[in-house]
């Protein structure tokens, strides 16, 4: 087991290195927090208002690395929106929406704030079905 883990943490290590980034989309998750915590940059979170997400994750994140977040908060008009410029911008719509959204405010944030490119944690979540609101999904 301990090589194993050794193993997945050269890899992530290295596939991290490989690329310079301005900040790091982060949402509080296992896969941005290991991305901030291996490019130490600043980061860019966005949380839809009355939903709190990993926004508690993202404070701990931010206090332990001492991490430069800088926050957006998305009204629900605001996210409701933007859905149509984020169907046409993807030319598709799938069920995980809310994480489209979260990346189209984030880059809009990102820009705001002067950053040309942003890294993003994706993966475990989506490979294992781990958002509560995909564990009622049948047949993923």
């Amino acid at each position: 087991m301990k090589e194993t883990s050794e193993t997945l943490k050269r890899i992530i290590t290295e596939a991290a290195g490989m690329y310079e980034t301005d900040a790091v989309l982060f949402s509080g998750g296992l896969d941005s927090s290991v991305l901030l915590y291996l490019k130490r940059t600043p980061a860019v979170n966005v949380r839809f208002e009355d939903f709190g997400g990993d926004s508690g994750y993202c404070d701990i994140i931010e206090k332990d690395l001492g991490a430069e977040i800088h926050r957006r908060v998305v009204t629900r008009d605001e996210a409701l929106d933007a859905v149509r410029k984020v169907i046409k911008i993807l030319r598709s719509f799938d069920p995980a929406i809310p994480n489209d959204l979260a990346v189209y405010f984030g880059l809009e944030k990102a820009g705001e704030l002067g950053y040309n490119s942003l890294m993003t944690g994706d993966g475990s979540d989506e490979l294992f079905g781990g958002y509560s609101y995909m564990q009622d999904m049948e047949d993923l």
